[in-house]
């Protein structure tokens, strides 16, 4: 960490390239937990990005293989290609459904032990 920090010993403005410092709010275990829950949050947010990402591209995909196919392509054929988008789509949403619940729980979990006030709140 960098940063302009106040020194006791020298009794003025510090900056220092790098500091140890210790909460006094929480211990060494429940900042850990802390950056655990943080850094699942960031790999969901990821996870999200990736799937939303994933799910332009099949719908790119679909409506390029419609565009090209043209007038080639029976009714039947399109309905068939559009039911198979439609699942593939549905199945990135359920995934990212199912992470994104089992992340909630978690949170709770979390704020239940952490702040038990918080649980009885819902």
């Amino acid at each position: 960490m960098q940063g302009v920090f106040w020194s006791e010993d020298l009794q003025r403005l510090t900056f220092e390239s790098s500091r140890q410092f210790h909460l006094a709010c929480v211990g060494e275990a429940e900042l850990t937990r802390i950056a655990e829950m943080v850094a699942g949050q960031k790999a969901v947010k990821d996870y999200d990005k990736a799937i939303n990402a994933y799910m332009a591209c099949i719908q790119l995909e679909h409506d390029d293989a419609i565009s090209k196919a043209g007038d080639k392509m029976t009714k039947a054929q399109k309905e068939d290609m559009e039911r198979v988008q439609v699942q593939k789509h549905n199945a990135a949403v359920d995934q990212l459904q199912s992470i994104a619940d089992r992340f909630n729980e978690q949170v709770r979990v979390f704020k239940a032990k952490n702040n038990p006030d918080s649980a009885k709140k819902k």
